[in-house]
Order: structure tokens, then sequence, then C-alpha cells
């Protein structure tokens, strides 16, 4: 007998597995996902981090203990006086951190355009201390 899969359990169990199955990894907060790709070359580390929805002034950036650290905050509020019947969108603070050593903490640049946030982390052979970064 040939397998068929029944589309009344496979709708029920599917999102079960999807979500035990997903990478904790990959910067998923509620429904705000921090997509991140991060290059390397001898001189520094640049990342390309996706914030669709975010404001620069909800972007903090900073650098810590060998940790870059990114926590991003957003709200969404009921325009309407109705309840939710299903809320998807995230609300809420979260954070994505990188281990670094070995940069200039004082050169580390970041540029926020069309919901991308743009890092630039320069690469020393100095011990690095704490530092909060301003976001262009």
């Amino acid at each position: 007998m040939p397998y068929v899969t029944n589309p009344y359990w496979g709708n029920l169990i599917n999102p079960l597995f999807s979500a035990m199955c997903e990478d904790s990894d990959a910067g998923n907060f509620g429904n705000l996902a921090m997509k991140t790709d991060v290059f390397e070359n001898e001189n520094e580390y640049k990342f390309n981090v996706d914030l669709p929805g975010i404001t620069k002034e909800n972007i903090k950036l900073s650098y810590e203990n060998d940790y870059l650290t990114l926590e991003v905050k957003t709200e969404t509020k009921a325009k309407e006086k109705n309840h939710f019947v299903r809320r998807e969108r995230f609300s809420g603070t979260a954070s994505r951190s990188f281990y670094l050593e070995g940069i200039d903490v004082t050169k580390i640049s970041a540029n926020f355009e069309n919901g991308v946030l743009h890092i630039v982390v320069p690469k020393t052979k100095e011990e690095a201390k704490g530092y909060i970064v301003k976001i262009n």
C-alpha cells in the first residue's frame, strides 16, 4: 500500500515539528526575524541585519566582554477598539549577540537604511573594552 499523507493530520503535526526543528540561533524572536549575513576579511567583519518595520530610534548596538549585541524594541498597537482574534506581529524587545574578539570598538560603524542595518567592525590586535555604537 503506498504512503498517503492525511491533510488533516499534516496540518496539525507539521507546524509542531517545524517549530521544534527551527534553528534557534537564526535570530527568530516571535515573528521578528533578525536574519543576519556576516562577512569577514583580514581587516574587518561586516554584518547585514534585516529589521523590517523597526525604526532607527528603537535599535541599540553595543559591544561588551567580546560580544557585539544588537537590541531592538517594537510595539504593535491595535488601531481598532476590537480585541485581537489573532496576533502574529512581534511586540516587545529582542536581542542577538555575536562573539567577536580583537576588534577596534571606537571604529565600529552602523548605518540603517531601508530596513537593513549595515555594521562594519574593524579588527585590531589591542584588547577591546565596552562601547555603545551610534547608528546613522
